[in-house]
């Protein structure tokens, strides 16, 4: 059948003919909770000898020592019988409970044995987190301090630890002491909260003037917010304590001299 082809075909024949072993798909998905996860392998046709094929995992996002995700059996050799098409690897997930980025394991295909590689030789699988967002609040509703103070210090912390960064933006509130400045001003925001930390703190600049004043507040309030929702005290009056009606106040009268 093959007579007056030239060596050329005859190869390109070969290759075509040649059995093919690879992910049955390039790529899947799938939530945290789904613990278990075969990912399929399959050959081009049956073959009359066994088939063979190693794997591991060789990338992606996810941490894959067991933190994230793992090969249930390790990094290992895949044997498809003869007469048989496919076969299966299976990857162990994490189902954690920290709100996180979707994460890929790639697993790379190698070394076959009686075949080929077919395109498909590497598989991304991507966990779906399936955590909701932490909440974020003021540690405390109200604190005081001192005009002279220079700085107010509000925390706000999260109800539990997140896998990402949370950015707290924070606006003016209201209240009888004028911002801008005058009686305070907030510092630099917005505050970022790192992926594995809980708490930050918003800082407030404090005029210290000289006029006196009765007592001024102003509450703090939280606003744009990323990767968390809001919770628990949203927000945080801060009293200042004038020190100039102290430190001016008349002297006591003599009676004596009276």
């Amino acid at each position: 059948n093959n007579y007056g082809q030239t060596a050329t075909e005859l190869v390109q024949l070969t290759v075509s003919e040649a059995i093919r072993i690879g992910f049955t798909t390039a790529t899947s998905q799938g939530a945290e909770n789904q613990t278990t996860v075969a990912l399929a392998i399959s050959l081009n046709k049956v073959s009359t000898e066994t088939t063979q094929v190693t794997y591991n995992i060789t990338g992606g996002t996810a941490t894959t020592d067991g933190t994230d995700a793992q090969l249930t059996h390790g990094a290992g050799t895949l044997n498809i019988p003869d007469g048989e098409t496919t076969g299966t690897v299976e990857l162990t997930v994490n189902d954690d409970a920290l709100d996180e980025d979707d994460e890929t394991v790639i697993i790379t295909l190698t070394s076959p044995v009686n075949g080929f590689l077919s395109d498909n030789d590497t598989h991304t699988y991507t966990i779906l987190d399936d955590d909701p967002e932490p909440s974020v609040g003021f540690t405390t509703p109200t604190q005081s301090v001192g005009e002279d103070a220079v700085t107010a210090t509000a925390q706000v912390a999260l109800s539990t630890v997140s896998g990402r960064d949370v950015t707290v933006n924070v606006s003016d509130g209201g209240g009888t002491a004028t911002g801008g400045g005058v009686d305070w001003s907030l510092g630099a925001l917005p505050v970022t909260i790192p992926a594995g930390s809980t708490s930050g703190d918003v800082t407030v600049n404090i005029t210290n003037d000289v006029a006196s004043d009765p007592g001024e507040s102003f509450v703090l309030q939280l606003s744009g917010l990323i990767n968390a929702q809001l919770g628990g005290t949203d927000e945080h009056t801060v009293t200042i304590i004038d020190d100039e009606a102290a430190n001016h106040a008349p002297a006591p009268q003599d009676d004596r001299m009276s």
